[in-house]
């Protein structure tokens, strides 16, 4: 019965990882899926922050970790500004608890800051992901979506947004925000 499973299992692999090729592209029209390109992006930037978070569960000083980890991320995302959130155990609030801009080139950790008070990320954005424990992707903020008239995003003129939840049972321990390029 086991075997029978697991057949089972690879042949449902097999039949999905064709449906994600048959929605990239239509194979007789070739139109480009761009929902489905958003969701690629976003589950490979998950898998991408998953193994990061175990390369360097092996450092041992938190500010250490956090450090490299928002380094990393920026540099592989070719980000200008990057946060990354925790959640505090004692308020249930996100604190942004480690932070970058290329401008600066200063990164800061073990801040504790409240997102809200922040200057270098949209909060609404930030409250939008944590009501919706969904990736937000933003292609163009200035000229799409519901954040283009948003005061943080127009005097910033923040070009894309990356933002995304980190869950566990359902409840977001951290928060991952980034901004890959500016106008």
């Amino acid at each position: 019965m086991k075997e029978k499973v697991k057949n089972r299992t690879i042949q449902l692999d097999h039949a999905n990882e064709k449906l994600r090729e048959l929605s990239l592209h239509d194979p007789l029209t070739n139109i480009h899926n761009r929902r489905f390109t958003v969701e690629v992006i976003s589950d490979t930037t998950t898998k991408f922050i998953n193994a990061q978070a175990r390369l360097f569960s092996s450092e041992i000083k938190i500010e250490k970790l956090l450090t490299t980890l928002i380094r990393t991320i920026i540099e592989n995302a070719g980000a200008q500004c990057g946060c990354l959130l925790l959640k505090n155990e004692n308020d249930n609030e996100l604190y942004i608890e480690a932070s970058q801009c290329l401008n600066s080139g200063k990164v800061r950790v073990m801040q504790s800051l409240p997102f809200k008070e922040s200057k270098e990320l949209c909060p609404e954005v930030v409250q939008y992901v944590a009501r919706t424990r969904s990736n937000l992707v933003i292609h163009d903020a200035c000229a799409e979506g519901d954040f283009q008239t948003n005061p943080y995003i127009v005097e910033n003129r923040i070009k894309s947004v990356l933002c995304m939840p980190v869950l566990y049972q359902n409840i977001i321990m951290q928060m991952l925000t980034i901004q890959p390029w500016q106008i």
